[in-house]
């Protein structure tokens, strides 16, 4: 048995890939207080940082949308840093490798969202045929919604397919994204939640308690 099957048995999961408007049910998070004060002092960090706000929105719908019972599977299975790093807002682990993550561009005064998806996921979500070098592609939705997206190449997961970094420059873009990409990145996360999360004692939990507020 691995790490999720206890938390997520295989017909939710099939559930959860099928249908987008489920978020797997849940349980409540951990509440110890220990937990909440490790992590202040970076979550404070992060608060300092321009867009903010608009970064948090941006967490507040990604991890919802794409990990499944979020107060069983936090700091286990998936870890969201944040603070502590120049130019970084926050970054998300799933079994031990990133899949998101939120920058500052300085140069241009402007936050960068990646979000990271098997090349073949990628391309099958865009509609689009993906070359080897960095592109930017002009993505247009049925809502008349057009945006700038950004796509490079990343490290494999463990060794497995190609992956890109899929990079967008507002939360409007990024909500954009994932709307528009929700069955690959849900499907991505599955695969990378059969592993634990290491380097769990870096989970901030004041930022999620933060961004799942009701």
């Amino acid at each position: 048995m691995n790490a999720l099957d206890a938390i997520f048995p295989p017909d939710d999961r099939r559930r959860w890939l099928s249908d987008l408007a489920w978020n797997g049910g849940d349980a409540p998070r951990q509440l110890d207080p220990a937990l909440r004060a490790a992590g202040q002092s970076r979550f404070d960090e992060y608060l300092r940082l321009p867009y903010a706000d608009e970064v948090s929105a941006f967490w507040a719908d990604f991890l919802p949308a794409t990990l499944p019972r979020l107060g069983q599977t936090e700091a286990r299975l998936w870890t969201l840093t944040c603070g502590a790093v120049p130019n970084r807002y926050a970054r998300l682990t799933v079994g031990g490798h990133v899949t998101a993550q939120v920058l500052y561009d300085p140069d241009h005064d402007t936050p960068l969202f990646d979000i990271m998806l098997r090349r073949k996921q990628a391309a099958e979500a865009l509609d689009v045929a993906l070359g080897s070098e960095p592109e930017v592609y002009e993505i247009s939705l049925e809502d008349d919604t057009v945006f700038d997206l950004l796509i490079g190449p990343s490290k494999p997961a463990r060794g497995g397919p190609e992956e890109v970094v899929l990079t967008v420059t507002s939360a409007d873009d990024a909500f954009a994204l994932i709307d528009l990409a929700l069955p690959q990145m849900r499907a991505f996360h599955l695969s990378l939640l059969q592993s634990p999360a290491p380097a769990s004692d870096l989970h901030c939990w004041p930022f999620v308690d933060h961004i799942l507020a009701p």
